[in-house]
């Protein structure tokens, strides 16, 4: 199993769920397509780091575009924690 680095840009996010990025990008992912990636690595590959970037918060209406990635980062680091768990 192969080591990996996971970047999460919040500018390839669709502007509808996450407006406060430093470039949004027309037609992006939604949140489950997002979610479905980060499952995919962590069951293929381990996860050796990973971070969240391109927020802007002078333009993150409510912490909409906080919540969203973050709450993803958290069920990544879930789904890392449980595939890494030794099978009883």
């Amino acid at each position: 199993m192969s080591n990996v680095y996971v970047t999460v840009d919040t500018d390839a996010m669709d502007p509808s769920i996450a407006p406060g990025t430093v470039s949004p990008c027309s037609d992006g992912l939604f949140y489950h397509e997002l979610n479905a990636m980060l499952q995919r690595v962590a069951s293929s590959r381990k996860i050796v780091g990973f971070d969240l970037v391109e927020i802007n918060p002078l333009v993150d209406l409510a912490g909409q575009t906080s919540l969203m990635p973050s709450t993803a980062l958290l069920e990544f680091l879930g789904s890392i924690f449980k595939l890494s768990k030794p099978q009883e």
